[in-house]
């Protein structure tokens, strides 16, 4: 590790120790069909405790229509943590932030540095 990663882990670090929140994750077991098993006392879900910044990313989607196409812009929240974090946290574990469900859909090494690591959120629909 160079003398560069070693000053931007410490940056990365100092921000998520001044701004960041605990969260914390869940993990379910999977049935036979690999759905997640909830709301069972025999099967509860595994705890993974982290701590992170939450931010959003603004993406642009677009819809085509009879009159043409419409862009909008939407947040993709995220939570940036420290790499010996993000390596815990796995695909389709939950956590819940501010009372909003979210679901993992992609803890990401941002630039391969292995700096810090990126997990983008999706909001779970309920019903």
């Amino acid at each position: 590790m160079g003398r560069g990663t070693s000053f931007q882990l410490s940056k990365v670090s100092r921000f998520i120790k001044l701004y960041g929140d605990e969260f914390a994750f869940e993990r379910f077991q999977l049935n036979k069909y690999n759905e997640p098993i909830r709301d069972d006392p025999e099967h509860p879900p595994q705890s993974i405790r982290i701590r992170g910044a939450y931010h959003e990313v603004n993406s642009q989607v677009s819809f085509n229509t009879s009159e043409g196409t419409v862009t909008r812009t939407e947040p993709q929240p995220r939570i940036l943590c420290m790499p010996v974090d993000g390596s815990k946290v796995k695909m389709n574990d939950e956590v819940t932030y501010k009372g909003v469900r979210y679901k993992v859909v992609d803890p990401a090494n941002l630039g391969m540095q292995s700096v810090c690591i990126d997990i983008s959120l999706e909001v779970v629909q309920n019903g």
